[in-house]
């Protein structure tokens, strides 16, 4: 759910993916290759809070838990929301974004995906930032990893080991 709604948003078309959305399209597959690790890797680590059906909450054999809703934070950062189309249309929406979100509402986050359930919804605070460079990076990490640029990810997977040198003025480091 969160990379389909993702793959019909003007972002994505902007990267020059215009058919993302479209099954089985080379830019549909291209871009499920390069936003599937970072959904991963986001999943892996973030807080994921969802709203079902209270009807069927449950996952029952034959009958699985029916989701409305659900949110993806970790810390100050809402990395995406969804609201499934049959629940905005019964008039839920709001009610269930400001359930799985809470106060979050009303203090000051930032996000990393482009909102597209909240905006159709109205529902982006003001006080909210998008930081456009998260997001970047790790497209420009995935898209290059995936069409094999070895310089990059060996400078890549340099940059981002915790345990490297840390930089020094060259006075303080050795001749």
């Amino acid at each position: 759910m969160w990379l389909k709604g993702y793959s019909k948003s003007r972002e994505v078309h902007e990267t020059g993916l215009e058919k993302a959305s479209e099954p089985g399209h080379r830019d549909q597959i291209r871009f499920w290759k390069i936003h599937q690790p970072i959904v991963m890797g986001v999943l892996a680590e973030a807080d994921v809070v969802v709203a079902c059906d209270p009807q069927r909450s449950n996952y029952e054999p034959g009958q699985p838990a029916v989701i409305w809703a659900w949110a993806c934070m970790t810390g100050d950062v809402v990395h995406w929301v969804a609201v499934k189309r049959t629940a905005v249309e019964a008039g839920l929406g709001e009610d269930l974004v400001r359930a799985l979100l809470g106060d979050r509402l009303e203090r000051e986050q930032r996000t990393t995906f482009e909102m597209v359930d909240m905006a159709r919804l109205r529902l982006i605070p003001k006080n909210w930032k998008r930081d456009r460079g998260w997001l970047s990076a790790l497209r420009s990490l995935s898209t290059r990893t995936l069409d094999r640029d070895v310089l990059f990810s060996r400078v890549g997977g340099h940059v981002l080991n915790m345990r490297r040198e840390e930089w020094r003025p060259s006075s303080e480091r050795a001749a």
